[in-house]
């Protein structure tokens, strides 16, 4: 750790200072210095140092008897409550000694912030192979109690009951390829796609605490949390709660520029479940086909089931229902309304109102909707039968 930065300490202590510096390893050789020529050979001063964990003068008359020693002084680098190296300035003791105090401070600080630095990529390293694992796992070919005992490792109780939360950042030029779309997004709004996702999980931070949730990015544009799932409220009010915490968190992303998809899986006990609810995540963004927005997969059963159809098959379906409609200039308000209506069961009313039309209009616009299709929309049956071509002509459609 301490050759990695050494270099960069004693580059900005020369410069703030004026004066050579060097630093040593455990054993006294230079690993860096303000005179590279000097780096692997070793520093007499520092030898002694390291050995009493005192700082060390050395006047001209001592430096003359050593070997490539100047006057200065010499401190020990402590990290961790042992030393790690030790830290010399050259020049007139009375004149350095003022700065040796400030300087070996400075390279401790440095060395604190790295170390801490790499041990949350490490921890963060650790997460997301944990959210991976946990993602695709398979009570066959993996061990539940492996995984847990890791999760508990990193501070995390996945026994619970807990909802995958899948994100995925979203480009508005959805007609070009994904990864094409989103490099000329970020460089038409002036940040890197590193920057994007650093913005994209303090945004899930401040929703999401990161100490009970875990979350990593699953691929480039995918970010995949666990969410715990107080199973001990009622669920419909928790399962408010959760939908309110995403509704918050998309809305800090669009007001900063951050369009979001957010696919919410369904709660479940144990890591198998948590697996399950993971598939359900993914599976409700693939549906949601690059639009941002909250996508419950609950609410997709339907079209999940349509998207696991051959395509060849659900190419046929639509075709035998929605033929007849080929080529009209009114299929689109026709296919509006019958949606709509569809979301709005028996209140013509308000599907009416959504639509500034009369209730009569939309009467008749199902009614020859239906007469065109063969379809008794009346009947459920039938009616589903329209609604599911819809669908699978969505599905068929290209992005």
């Amino acid at each position: 750790m301490l050759q990695q930065w050494a270099e960069q300490v004693v580059r900005d202590a020369s410069e703030i200072i004026g004066h050579d510096v060097l630093i040593t390893d455990r054993e006294g050789s230079i690993v860096a210095s303000s005179e590279p020529s000097r780096v692997g050979t070793l520093h007499t001063p520092s030898v002694k140092v390291l050995r009493t964990r005192q700082t060390l003068y050395t006047t001209p008359e001592e430096a003359a008897v050593m070997i490539g020693v100047y006057p200065g002084i010499t401190l020990p680098i402590e990290h961790g409550g042992r030393v790690v190296g030790s830290i010399a300035i050259a020049g007139p003791p009375e004149e350095v000694g003022k700065f040796g105090e400030l300087v070996r401070r400075q390279a401790e600080l440095y060395l604190r912030e790295k170390t801490l630095a790499e041990s949350r990529v490490l921890l963060e390293r650790a997460v997301e192979e944990l959210v991976q694992e946990v993602a695709f796992f398979d009570s066959e070919e993996h061990s539940e109690e492996a995984l847990l005992y890791r999760a508990r490792e990193l501070g995390f109780d996945l026994e619970g009951t807990r909802v995958a939360l899948a994100m995925q950042l979203v480009s508005p030029l959805r007609e070009m390829a994904g990864e094409e779309r989103l490099s000329l997004l970020l460089r038409e709004r002036g940040f890197s796609f590193q920057s994007l996702r650093e913005r994209l999980v303090g945004l899930v931070e401040r929703i999401f605490s990161p100490a009970f949730a875990p979350g990593a990015f699953c691929g480039k544009e995918r970010f995949l949390l666990f969410k715990p799932f107080l199973a001990e409220r009622e669920e419909p009010l928790e399962y408010a709660r959760l939908l309110q915490q995403c509704s918050s968190l998309a809305e800090l992303c669009r007001d900063r520029d951050i369009p979001l998809a957010i696919g919410v899986g369904t709660p479940g006990h144990g890591i198998g479940n948590l697996a399950r609810s993971s598939r359900e995540a993914l599976r409700a963004l693939r549906i949601a086909g690059g639009k941002p927005g909250i996508f419950e997969y609950r609410k997709l059963l339907l079209e999940d089931l349509l998207k696991g159809m051959p395509s060849k098959r659900r190419q046929d379906f639509v075709k035998r229902i929605l033929a007849p409609l080929e080529g009209r200039g009114d299929a689109e308000e026709l296919r509006e309304t019958f949606l709509l209506w569809w979301s709005y069961p028996n209140r013509p009313g308000e599907v009416a109102k959504k639509m500034h039309l009369h209730r009569n209009t939309v009467s008749l616009r199902l009614e020859k909707l239906g007469n065109l299709v063969g379809l008794d929309l009346r009947d459920f049956r039938q009616g589903v039968l329209l609604y599911l071509a819809y669908l699978a002509a969505e599905e068929e459609s290209p992005r």
